[in-house]
């Protein structure tokens, strides 16, 4: 039955870890939001040791501590607040997302509620002007990525593109209905969650053109390279404790189609020529970091190949 966006509240999951840099304009957008329901914002915190918790608590929203959550990543964050919250929709955050519009939620939230088949919806990455432009090189590739899976859907109404089997975009700023996320397990990872509902045929969804979000992941090379060198490091002494503690199980092998697996192959070796040739047309900075940054994780996958490799066998 139809209810009134009023009547459903919606809970905010946000893992931090020493995320002062980003934590305050995350929260300042998210509470603008002009939403008539109840929006209860929960950050799930892996320690931090900076000022996160500080500014966090001057925006009244709820803040649960786990000190060593990230030592399994912040997915297992994502899961503690899905079994801590019981909004029927559930808005997976990051603190470096960023909500543009303040009409995003509200207009993320109503397909779903006219549509009961309809599970997921997901803006769209927008460019940061006052972003670097390194990490507007990273957001092209995601915005890249949605307009190839929405290729796939038919204009809905109003900006919405809807998509029979969504096989993209479970996290940042992406909106999913709880009960198909807890018939699943619940989140463990982005891509094993999103493959589950795939199977159970839970992952109709909606792209909604209108709304867009800023990621600011890395404001330089430099900065990249280190985040993922500790992804690196942490992802490869995953044990089996550590999963059965604050993943659900994943037994089941992701049914990624090898179409799919293809496409994302070719996409990725395509990238730095389409980038090369940007960079010629336009002389924008943003082209020539598109045409590097691939080939700096392949520099890093080379100079960690056991550990890269242990990450290989485990997560892809």
């Amino acid at each position: 039955m139809f209810k009134p966006e009023g009547e459903c509240s919606v809970d905010v999951i946000i893992p931090t870890l020493n995320s002062e840099k980003l934590i305050e304009d995350c929260l300042r957008n998210l509470l603008k939001q002009r939403y008539k329901g109840k929006l209860n914002i929960m950050i799930i915190d892996g320690g931090s040791t900076d000022r996160t918790l500080e500014i966090a608590s001057k925006f009244g929203v709820n803040i649960l501590i786990r000190k060593g959550m990230y030592g399994v990543g912040k997915n297992g964050a994502r899961h503690l607040g899905e079994l801590t919250t019981n909004s029927p929709f559930i808005w997976y955050v990051d603190s470096d997302n960023i909500i543009v519009e303040d009409t995003v939620l509200s207009r993320l939230v109503e397909p779903l509620i006219l549509d009961p088949s309809i599970n997921i919806s997901i803006p769209m990455t927008a460019l940061d002007k006052n972003a670097s432009s390194f990490n507007n090189a990273i957001s092209i590739n995601e915005i890249r990525n949605v307009e190839n899976m929405a290729k796939n859907g038919i204009a809905y109404n109003d900006g919405y593109i809807l998509l029979q089997d969504m096989n993209y975009g479970l996290t940042n700023c992406a909106l999913v209905r709880r009960t198909a996320a807890e018939s699943v397990g619940g989140f463990d990872m982005d891509v094993r969650i999103l493959n589950r509902l795939r199977r159970s045929g839970l992952s109709k969804g909606i792209i909604d053109t209108k709304s867009h979000f800023y990621h600011n992941q890395a404001d330089s090379l430099i900065h990249y390279l280190k985040k993922w060198n500790k992804r690196l490091k942490f992802y490869s002494k995953f044990s089996e404790n550590d999963l059965k503690d604050y993943f659900v199980d994943y037994s089941q092998k992701s049914d990624v189609s090898i179409k799919m697996k293809t496409d994302n192959i070719r996409n990725m070796l395509s990238l730095p020529f389409i980038a090369m040739i940007m960079f010629y047309r336009s002389g924008d900075r943003i082209w020539l970091w598109m045409v590097v940054y691939p080939f700096a994780l392949l520099a890093l996958v080379l100079l960690h190949p056991i550990r890269s490799l242990k990450v290989f066998r485990k997560f892809l």
